[in-house]
């Protein structure tokens, strides 16, 4: 049965689909990038609705665009005041 995130604010039928079997780091990346845009690409509330700090979801969104793990639902979503501290956080 797949896992279901259920953000503060859900949209109908937001589902992330994760098989059982599936790395914690892949399942992880799944739920951060879906929460993401859920959140309309607004970090701070993404982080809010993950219970993980600013700074973590910031490392983790590096993480993936260095390893290729970031897909095409990270261009553009980038529409909130705190893509300035990315650099000094």
């Amino acid at each position: 049965m797949p896992l279901q995130v259920s953000p503060a604010r859900p949209a109908p039928a937001t589902v992330v689909p994760i098989a059982v079997g599936t790395s914690l780091a892949e399942a992880d990346r799944r739920l951060i990038l879906a929460t993401l845009e859920q959140c309309g690409g607004v970090k701070k509330r993404a982080a809010e609705v993950l219970g993980i700090s600013l700074k973590t979801l910031y490392n983790r969104l590096e993480e993936y665009a260095a390893g290729g793990g970031a897909d095409a639902s990270l261009d553009g979503v980038d529409s909130d005041e705190s893509t300035d501290t990315a650099s000094s956080v």
